[in-house]
């Protein structure tokens, strides 16, 4: 129990199957465990020094103690003991060893399921902090890292492969944060609220204050808070925040589920049949799209209301929601054993909502699309943008997306008014805005999964490290297509130059996690890869949160009309991007 001390990472992961240093999980003499590193990361400077000292001294002898008794009892699938074989070791081993019953390990005449061992009397010495996170690591947070542990852990290793590690080869909260924004995004479309820079720097906040960690106990984000300023996270543990948080999302929606049953007057053992299934995911879903958490009755009742029409709401809720969800729930309906089908218990629905909700995002992908597309008909000259005034009539003549106000534009980021005679869209920044969003909760929005994430994707995989030579980004780059880009172009001169430039900053190396590479991808796919403005230019907030500044996310008919009016002058300047050189980085290179 002691595992959980390390932020319930370790535990959480080691359900998953995965070592820390990616080997088969054997540690040689004189390594720290997952469970050593973790006591001592939730114990104070002066505590863990004489802790270690003590593990160096006498922790192989208990090994040995424990080894024969362990050898003797049966593990269960994932080749873990569970609490009762763990109190019964333990006890043994102690007895064997020294002649002590400690207490609340030794049975007293009680079967040996009877109390955890994380009861042991001894504990009460350890601090309140350790004790309080036993909960956490118990249950459907392990079921989760051995559900999806190894997928975050896959998605997370390219993305840690391209940030610097410190000296004792951890990453410190802003890689952290970088780290799990781009995952997310990458694997589900899902800006979560306080891991998305949301126009600051990286480390303008610690991923501690993701919000879904409220969900957690206060003890639970203290140590992470802790870990995150001190020691750092090392891979498997920022692969298992990640499992974490991604479980502290389904279970919002799993609470959501739950009101549904009982506002239609069941429980959670009522059983549901495939109909009934669907019309439960249906309302949780219709929920994040309505921005309606559920709480109150005009909330519930919102909702209601809305389910009918939803396809109106959002017109992708036939096309692209609707067949992904019987997709789900078929899927689920055909592992239910004959005597139980088209009965599935909550659980078992809450667990198809948990996939929906991770699926949402793919969803969007039609509608994100088919948005591009029409940015690209009226896009200027190749650049990426579209001129102010084209998108505004459009708006005018019946593509509702491209109503908002210039003011909500330039917080999102996707509005350059560089030139302030011919403000322009920048296609990408606006596709992949928060306006854009379809789904939020109090903890993520989802929003369309960016095409430059699965381009940087590929140059990470390709590279394999924080930083290289611009010879050797310019020649991977040449051989990575976008949906606009061909294969095996010639980058053009000016390309190459810029990027000499940021090595040139940078020692002759070119940092994949920084600013300037962004914007340098920006150049390259002007159409997939968002323009990085400068931390704290911008503010992006979905349309929820800004309508409850009071000020309308939609430009008036009057502005629209104004705007679109305006002709572009003749022989005037190339709407193109800005470079600005200027660097900022999660990490510093080493």
């Amino acid at each position: 129990s002691f595992a959980c001390a390390s932020l319930f990472i370790h535990a959480a992961l080691a359900a998953a199957g995965a070592p820390e240093d990616g080997s088969s999980g054997g540690k040689g003499a004189g390594e720290e465990g997952p469970l050593l590193d973790a006591i001592a990361g939730a114990m104070s400077p002066s505590e863990r020094g004489p802790f270690l000292d003590a593990a160096a001294s006498f922790g192989r002898g208990l090994e040995a103690a424990l080894s024969p008794i362990l050898a003797a009892l049966p593990r269960d699938g994932s080749g873990r003991f569970g609490a009762p074989a763990v109190r019964y070791a333990l006890h043994h081993a102690f007895v064997r060893e020294h002649g002590w019953r400690l207490k609340g390990l030794d049975p007293s005449g009680e079967a040996w399921n009877a109390t955890s061992p994380s009861s042991a009397t001894a504990l009460e010495r350890m601090p309140a902090a350790v004790r309080a996170l036993e909960p956490v690591r118990e249950g459907a947070l392990l079921d989760a890292a051995a559900s999806f542990g190894r997928g975050l852990e896959a998605a997370l290793s390219p993305i840690l492969a391209a940030l610097p590690r410190d000296g004792s080869g951890r990453f410190g909260a802003p890689a952290v944060r970088y780290a799990l924004h781009h995952a997310f995004v990458r694997e589900h479309g899902w800006r979560l609220k306080g891991l998305d820079p949301s126009g600051e720097a990286w480390n303008a906040t610690s991923p501690s204050s993701a919000t879904a960690l409220e969900r957690m106990p206060a003890a639970v984000r203290a140590l992470i808070r802790r870990r995150l300023d001190g020691p750092g996270l090392g891979a498997q543990d920022v692969a298992a925040f990640a499992v974490a948080l991604k479980y502290l999302i389904r279970d919002e929606a799993r609470e959501r589920l739950r009101i549904v049953y009982t506002a239609l007057g069941a429980d959670e053992s009522t059983t549901a049949d495939s109909q009934q299934a669907a019309q439960l995911v249906d309302a949780v879903t219709a929920s994040y799209i309505l921005n309606e958490d559920l709480k109150s009755h005009r909330s519930r009742w919102t909702v209601k209301e809305a389910l009918p029409r939803m396809a109106e709401e959002w017109p992708d809720w036939n096309v692209s929601y609707l067949p992904m969800q019987k997709k789900v729930l078929d899927s689920r309906m055909a592992l239910l054993a004959p005597s139980r089908r088209e009965a599935m218990s909550f659980a078992e629905v809450a667990d198809a909502l948990g996939e929906v909700v991770e699926r949402f995002g793919g969803t969007q992908v039609l509608g994100c699309t088919s948005l591009k597309g029409k940015l690209m008909s009226m896009e200027y000259q190749g650049t990426g943008r579209v001129r102010l005034a084209a998108f505004y009539n459009a708006s005018l003549s019946g593509h509702w997306q491209f109503s908002e106000s210039q003011g909500y534009l330039k917080t999102l980021g996707a509005l350059d008014t560089t030139n302030p005679q011919e403000p322009v869209v920048i296609i990408p920044n606006y596709i992949g805005g928060q306006s854009n969003c379809v789904g939020a909760s109090r903890y993520h929005d989802t929003c369309c999964v960016s095409e430059c994430e699965a381009l940087l994707a590929q140059l990470e995989r390709v590279l394999h490290a924080p930083a290289a030579a611009p010879e050797h980004i310019a020649a991977a780059i040449e051989d990575i297509p976008s949906s606009t880009v061909p294969r095996g172009r010639s980058l053009d001169t000016l390309l190459r130059h810029r990027l000499r430039a940021i090595a040139a900053d940078h020692g002759g190396q070119v940092p994949l996690s920084g600013r300037l590479f962004a914007q340098w991808m920006h150049f390259a796919y002007p159409r997939e890869c968002s323009y990085p403005h400068l931390a704290g230019e911008t503010k992006p907030v979905n349309i929820f949160d800004w309508s409850r500044s009071g000020v309308a996310f939609v430009a008036s008919q009057d502005e629209m009309e104004h705007v679109a009016n305006q002709t572009g002058r003749k022989g005037g300047p190339v709407l193109g991007a800005r470079w600005v050189h200027t660097e900022e980085l999660p990490v510093p290179l080493a």
